[in-house]
C-alpha cells in the first residue's frame, strides 16, 4: 500500500497532468454548478483509478464496417464487435506488456472505445503509461452521478389511466392505433430494477437483458428507485409506460456510491453486445434499438464519445438528460452536452421548462437540449414493493418520455438510423409551449431550436407522421 505522502504526491502531480486533457469531473446532481467538484477514485491499496484513452480510438474500424453491407442488423453489430475487439488489441498490445512489468490490482479492455481501465495502479506505473506513445490521455476516474429526482413524492396504488406526461405527449393516440412499441428492445444504464414489479416483469428480456459490472449478479435489483421508475416511464405497463409493449433490458451502471466511469463504459459495451449476467457469453444479435441514459458528469466530458458513436454505428440511438442543474443558461451537463446525443430537457403540465432542467449553450456553443418532454411530478413505478408507484420529477423522467417515443416509432418504422430518429423527433414537436422569460445564448424561448425548449415539447403523434 503507498504511504499517504506518497498518494498526495501522486495525485497532486497527476491531477496537474489530467487537467491538460480536460479531464471528467464528478457531479452531484442535486447542487449548483458552481459546487461541483472532482472525486478522485483511488483503490484499496492506495493506488490510482486511471482510465487510459488511445490515439488511434476508434475511427478506422467504424469506417471499415460503415463500408460494408450487412444482411441483417445481427451480422453487422457482430462485425462492429469483431473489429472493434481486434483494433483495441492490437492498438493496447504495447501497454499491456508495460502493465505486467508494473504494480497495479486488475484492468479491463474496453473494445467498444478503445479505452483501457487500471485500477490500483502504483504512480510510476501511471507516469509510464502517460509517456507512452500511443498514448493519448490518461484521466483519473470519476464518479458521475444520477440525475437525481428533484422531488420525490410518496408511493401510492396505481391511478389508471395514463400519467400526465404519456398523455401529454399523446402517446394514448399511438395505443388506440395499436402502436405499442412492440418488437422493440429498449435499453437502460441506471441504478437496476425491481423487474419483478407488476408494470415492469411482463416486458423483461430475461436473455441477455442484465448485467452489473460490480457484482454479476444474476437478476436485476434496484437499491435507489430511480432506475426502476425510468423503465416504467419508458416501457411499464398499467398506463405508466409510453411503449407499454415494448422490451427492456438493464445495466447497473451506478452504485450506491454514484456511477464509476469504468462501470459506466462497461455498461455500454454490454449494451452493444449483451452477455450473460456472468459476462461469459455474448449475443450482439440481443442489443437494443434505443438506449436512455439518466445520468450526467460535468460539463464538456468526451471521454464517452467513442462509446456513442460505436452506438450509433450500430443503429442504436442514444438518448440522454440534460441535468437537473438549472435554472442558469449554460448549465446542460455531459454527455447531453455533446454533439452526437439526443438530449431532453423537462417541463410541467402547463408546458413550461421546468426551472430545474438544464439548459444550453454547452460550453461549445451548441444548441441544447435538443427537445423537452414532461418531467415534473410523473408517477412510475416505485421500487418499495411489487405494486407500489410514486411521482419524481427531474430531466431523468422526461428522458425517458423521449426513449419510450423513439421505441414507438422504431415499432412502425423498424431499422432508422440515428439522422433519421433525429429528424423525427426534432421535427415532432408542439411549439406552443409557455414562453419563458428567460434568454439563453441570444436565443429568445420564442425562437426555435433555443437553450431551453430545443426544438419543443415532444408530441407522439407528430412523430410518428414525420415522413422519415
Amino acid at each position: 500500500m503507498l504511504t499517504k505522502a506518497a498518494q498526495a504526491v501522486a495525485l497532486a502531480a497527476f491531477c496537474c497532468a489530467v487537467t491538460a486533457h480536460d479531464a471528467p469531473t464528478a457531479w452531484n446532481e442535486t447542487a449548483n454548478a458552481a459546487s461541483a467538484h472532482r472525486i478522485l477514485t483511488s483503490a484499496a491499496n492506495g493506488g490510482l483509478n486511471v482510465i487510459v484513452t488511445f490515439k488511434n480510438g476508434t475511427t478506422a474500424p467504424l469506417k471499415h464496417v460503415n463500408s460494408q453491407k450487412f444482411h441483417t442488423r445481427g451480422a453487422r453489430l457482430t462485425e462492429i464487435r469483431r473489429s472493434l475487439e481486434d483494433h483495441a488489441k492490437k492498438t493496447q498490445h504495447s501497454v499491456f506488456d508495460l502493465l505486467q512489468k508494473g504494480t497495479f490490482m486488475r484492468s479491463e479492455r474496453f473494445w467498444i472505445s478503445n479505452q483501457l481501465y487500471v485500477h490500483g495502479a502504483t504512480p510510476d506505473l501511471v507516469e509510464n503509461i502517460k509517456k507512452h506513445p500511443s498514448v493519448l490521455s490518461v484521466e483519473l476516474e470519476a464518479v458521475h452521478f444520477l440525475v437525481q429526482p428533484v422531488m420525490p413524492v410518496g408511493t401510492s396504488d396505481l391511478i389508471v389511466p395514463a400519467s400526465w406526461g404519456t398523455t401529454k405527449i399523446k402517446a394514448p393516440v399511438a395505443w388506440i392505433n395499436k402502436v405499442y412499441g412492440a418488437d422493440v428492445v429498449v435499453g437502460v444504464i441506471d441504478s437496476g430494477a425491481r423487474w419483478t414489479h407488476e408494470a415492469l416483469k411482463d416486458n423483461y428480456r430475461r436473455s441477455f437483458g442484465w448485467y452489473d459490472p460490480e457484482w454479476k449478479t444474476a437478476e436485476p435489483y434496484d437499491l435507489s428507485g430511480h432506475g426502476t421508475h425510468v423503465t416504467g416511464i419508458i416501457a411499464g405497463g398499467k398506463g405508466v409506460g409510453v411503449a407499454p409493449k415494448a422490451q427492456w433490458i438493464a445495466c447497473k451502471g451506478c452504485r450506491a456510491t454514484g456511477c464509476h466511469t469504468a462501470d459506466l463504459l462497461s455498461c455500454m459495451q454490454f449494451m452493444l453486445c449483451p452477455s450473460t449476467p456472468d459476462g461469459s457469453l455474448r449475443d450482439c444479435t440481443k442489443a437494443p434499438d434505443v438506449i436512455n441514459n439518466s445520468w450526467a458528469g460535468n460539463k464538456g466530458i468526451t471521454t464517452f464519445n467513442s462509446a456513442i458513436e460505436a452506438w450509433k454505428a450500430a443503429g442504436i440511438i442514444p438518448i440522454f438528460a440534460a441535468g437537473n442543474s438549472g435554472p442558469s443558461c449554460g448549465s446542460v451537463l455531459s454527455p447531453g452536452d455533446q454533439p452526437g446525443v439526443i438530449t431532453v430537457g423537462a417541463t410541467d403540465a402547463t408546458d413550461m421548462v421546468a426551472s430545474f432542467s438544464g439548459k444550453g449553450p454547452t460550453i461549445n456553443g451548441l444548441v441544447k437540449p435538443d427537445v423537452t418532454a414532461p418531467g415534473n411530478s410523473i408517477k412510475s413505478t416505485c421500487v418499495s414493493s411489487d405494486t407500489h408507484y410514486c411521482a419524481m420529477s427531474g430531466s431523468s423522467m422526461a428522458t425517458p418520455h423521449v426513449t419510450g417515443t423513439v421505441a414507438l416509432l422504431l415499432g412502425v418504422k423498424p431499422g432508422l438510423s440515428y439522422a433519421q430518429v433525429r429528424q423525427a423527433l426534432t421535427q415532432g414537436t408542439t411549439m406552443a409551449v409557455r414562453p419563458a422569460a428567460l434568454v439563453c445564448g441570444r436565443v429568445a424561448a420564442t425562437v426555435f431550436p433555443n437553450n431551453q425548449y430545443g426544438f419543443g415539447r415532444i408530441d407522439v403523434t407528430k412523430v410518428l407522421a414525420v415522413p422519415v
